[in-house]
């Protein structure tokens, strides 16, 4: 064998051996399946990874906390018709990532953290079948709307929404007038109010214990959900005594920073990520998320407010 002969008998050989571990290491269709195991681990990898300093906590025990909480978290999503989707779980995992990096995180990016992590578990209901919550629905576009997955369609003010994926203007909800479902207009001042007949949002009003429309709550206010907050203080904050501000930051010592540390003493917000799920209702129709805008069991720590350090401690 010449010279030649011999370096290139070398070379190939010294490619495959580096092409055929490579390979067998990605492994195709034999690798392991992505586990809830796994995604809760990545969630919680995620949140910390922007958290644990800030909190002068460790990593490990940060992770820790927040892997047990997104496993509370799929305990009340992952039930049927939602099953475990892995091909969902990327989208979450830098979702949440990239809010967790943010100085301050407000409430509607806590609203997209929930919205898309509620997707990791997903049903396959398919356009006009049973639901109770949009991520039951097959196509991510849907809302579930009168019990039915359906897409949503726009009507203007006054007019008739018994179609399923109806959604009335911002001003008003669809009710039962007569025989006839129509949108009309959610209630003023004083007005009676519920669960299914809400107040004005546009007009700074919320629903009170009472069940009459009130005003919303400014800096400090008192508030159940984030729909009690006006939206210069948007994020109602469970762990300043549920009082209105706005948003989410990190600092030691912080009621934040305890609820990764797993010596939390809030809790999350009433309208989280299962009440988000649903909030296309009948009654309202809109397909937003539900009014504290966050994950009831992976985010509820994270959505504390700015000034939580100096009012919790």
């Amino acid at each position: 064998m010449n010279a030649r002969n011999h370096l290139s008998t070398k070379v190939l050989g010294l490619v495959v051996s580096i092409v055929v571990p490579t390979l067998a290491a990605c492994g195709g269709g034999s690798s392991t399946p992505l586990t809830v195991s796994d995604f809760c681990l990545q969630k919680a990898t995620a949140e910390c990874n922007g958290v644990a300093g800030l909190c002068s906590i460790t990593t490990k025990d940060c992770e820790t906390t927040r892997e047990a909480a997104c496993m509370s978290f799929v305990a009340t999503v992952n039930v049927a018709p939602r099953v475990f989707v892995p091909g969902n779980v990327a989208a979450c995992v830098n979702k949440t990532k990239s809010v967790y990096a943010e100085s301050l995180i407000k409430p509607a990016d806590l609203d997209a953290v929930a919205d898309v992590c509620n997707y990791v578990f997903q049903g396959p209901a398919l356009d006009l079948t049973a639901c109770t919550t949009k991520y039951d629905c097959k196509n991510a576009k849907d809302i579930c709307d009168k019990g039915e997955c359906a897409a949503p369609t726009n009507v203007a003010a006054g007019a008739q929404c018994a179609n399923f994926g109806a959604v009335c203007p911002t001003t008003q909800y669809c009710n039962a007038v007569g025989a006839a479902m129509m949108c009309v207009a959610k209630g003023a001042l004083a007005a009676a109010c519920s669960a299914t007949a809400p107040c004005d949002a546009t007009k700074m009003l919320t629903c009170g214990a009472a069940g009459t429309c009130v005003m919303q709550s400014a800096t400090g206010g008192a508030c159940t959900t984030n729909a009690d907050c006006l939206a210069a203080a948007p994020y109602c904050n469970p762990y300043a005594g549920n009082k209105c501000g706005t948003g989410l930051t990190f600092s030691a010592a912080s009621a934040s920073c305890a609820a990764f540390s797993g010596s939390a003493t809030g809790t999350a917000g009433a309208g989280g990520g299962t009440a988000g799920a649903s909030g296309d209702s009948a009654a309202d129709a809109t397909g937003t998320a539900g009014a504290s805008g966050s994950d009831a069991s992976t985010t509820d720590a994270s959505t504390t407010d700015a000034a939580d350090a100096a009012t919790t401690g």
